[in-house]
């Protein structure tokens, strides 16, 4: 990706290598970037730069910046096209991790695309649940709008015989995050029903006491990590298939819900 493929200031972003190195403090707005860079940045933000093996090391982080740079800015008007890369969030922490903290730093105007975007069931249940880990950056952001996003992660929870039981137990980690004790009825019907994937948050017992609403547990704890493995006599084929799935999925919802509980922390 030559940088003749874009204009200055936006063009240095394709020079700054890996977000991760003394960058974490850094303000695009030094560099010269402003609102009248954002169709430029929002072009660099969907150029997949982190997915182009003929990028080099330094180019490949391009579209990283940009999407940082859209936030410090709080462009309104990027938005969508942020909202458009969260379907990479099943294979990529990039978009797991950063895109939720810059869409809630972006604020309201991202609230209803967002929701939009969660209720449409073709989405897969990472890139809804990077929707739903937005709303909630948004509410801890801008705590007037806390119980708007509460509204709506409650409201896609009343729909839990209709969905994953992973996406139900990722909203009930979210509603967590928020403090949502006003939501606890509506956690404890999903959990009555067998809807919640309990790898994730633990059991009914567990959110109770994440939300202040349980001292401490009533009965021994069980063993999560059972939970929907195949039945014995299952083929091995099929052992070794759910093992591989399992594995997979159990590190993406430990991914989750280390993000979750470090949002707590701050």
């Amino acid at each position: 990706m030559p940088l003749s493929d874009y204009r200055p200031p936006v063009a240095q972003l394709l020079t700054l290598g890996d977000p991760l190195i003394e960058q974490d403090g850094m303000s695009y707005r030094q560099l010269g970037l402003s609102e009248a860079d954002v169709p430029e940045l929002c072009r660099l933000a969907q150029a997949a730069t982190l997915y182009d093996d003929e990028a080099d090391d330094l180019q490949v982080y391009a579209s990283v910046h940009a999407w940082r740079a859209l936030g410090e800015l709080r462009a309104e008007a990027a938005v969508d096209t942020l909202i458009g890369e969260l379907h990479h969030a099943e294979t990529d922490d990039w978009v797991a991790e950063e895109l939720p903290a810059i869409l809630g730093r972006i604020g309201a105007a991202a609230i209803a695309p967002l929701t939009t975007y969660l209720e449409d069931y073709d989405n897969d249940t990472w890139a809804r649940f990077a929707a739903v880990s937005s709303l909630t950056a948004i509410a801890r952001a801008f705590p007037a709008n806390r119980d708007r996003c509460v509204a709506i992660l409650s409201e896609q929870l009343t729909r839990f015989t209709e969905q994953d039981t992973d996406i139900n137990a990722l909203l009930i980690g979210e509603l967590c995050t928020l403090a949502a004790v006003e939501a606890a009825p509506l956690m404890e019907q999903a959990f009555a029903a067998d809807a919640v994937d309990m790898t994730v948050m633990g059991d009914w017992e567990d959110v109770q006491i994440e939300l202040g609403l349980l001292e401490r547990r009533l009965t021994p704890r069980p063993n999560y990590y059972g939970y929907g493995l195949p039945t014995p006599g299952a083929s091995a084929p099929t052992l070794r298939k759910a093992a591989a799935g399992k594995t997979k999925k159990v590190k993406r919802k430990q991914q989750a819900k280390s993000r979750q509980r470090n949002r707590k922390k701050k």
